[in-house]
């Protein structure tokens, strides 16, 4: 069964995200920002790295077109953890933990606001 989620997040519709930043829910620190993002999870730039199979609550604050401020909090999984293409800083791959209605609506709202 896990292989089969596994496969299909993968296969999941993923959209490019222009200035969205994600923090550590627990700290406030921002963690990085987000470079696109599917139903299954959000791959991240980031200047640190994170331990990979860690458990994150990520926080994801982005204003609707309405411009109502919508707080998004999700716990992802971190997948994997790869030095960024020009050597500074880490490319991340976060899979969310669940996939709720609400989570399903939200995602869809970020893109709406953010997505290329």
């Amino acid at each position: 069964m896990a292989e089969k989620q596994k496969s299909e997040s993968r296969h999941a519709k993923r959209f490019s995200i222009v200035s969205l930043d994600v923090f550590d829910k627990n700290s406030g620190k921002r963690i990085g920002t987000i470079v696109n993002l599917s139903q299954g999870g959000i791959l991240v730039l980031s200047d640190d790295p994170i331990e990979l199979r860690t458990t994150r609550q990520l926080h994801i604050p982005f204003k609707k077109e309405s411009g109502e401020t919508i707080n998004f909090d999700v716990d992802a999984r971190c997948v994997w953890c790869a030095k960024g293409i020009s050597q500074t800083g880490y490319s991340i791959g976060f899979q969310f933990a669940d996939n709720t209605g609400g989570q399903v609506e939200t995602i869809a709202q970020m893109i709406q606001s953010f997505g290329q």
